[in-house]
């Protein structure tokens, strides 16, 4: 295959990359890419193009995987809960908790509060998440 072939397998891969946003076709548009540059320096044989371009392919899409992977692992904040994103963070209580139980509006989710009697206006902290309850405890002023 020529050069020019292999930019245009590049330029579909790269174009339909546009509608995917996955981001694996751009790694074999990539690769398309690296091999049209072997051929213009002198890679005439199509089974050596075809091989290049297969490795290259591997090589780019699993690199990228493991890179993917390596940052979805953790939150930003080292946990990878959605609920202990909550931890440590500071409330004023819009309802009084009474037996040991409230209700709080955070964000766009209303969440059921647990710890000591407090009534409306105290300032809290949450110290722990118990499935769908926020554990709460009183900040001294």
């Amino acid at each position: 295959m020529t050069a020019t072939g292999w930019w245009i397998i590049a330029l579909v891969l790269a174009l339909s990359e546009l509608l995917s946003g996955s981001l694996f076709l751009l790694m074999l548009a990539i690769a398309g890419g690296l091999t049209a540059l072997a051929t213009h320096a002198g890679l005439t044989d199509w089974q050596y193009q075809a091989a290049l371009f297969s490795v290259l392919s591997v090589l780019l899409c699993f690199g990228w995987a493991k890179r993917r992977a390596s940052k979805a692992a953790v939150a930003p904040n080292g946990l990878n809960s959605g609920s202990k994103r909550w931890l440590g963070r500071e409330l004023v209580l819009t309802e009084a908790i009474v037996q040991g139980r409230a209700r709080i509006a955070m964000d766009d989710t209303s969440w059921t509060l647990s710890g000591p009697d407090l009534p409306i206006g105290a300032r809290v902290r949450v110290s722990s998440v118990q499935g769908n309850t926020l554990v709460v405890e009183p900040i001294s002023q």
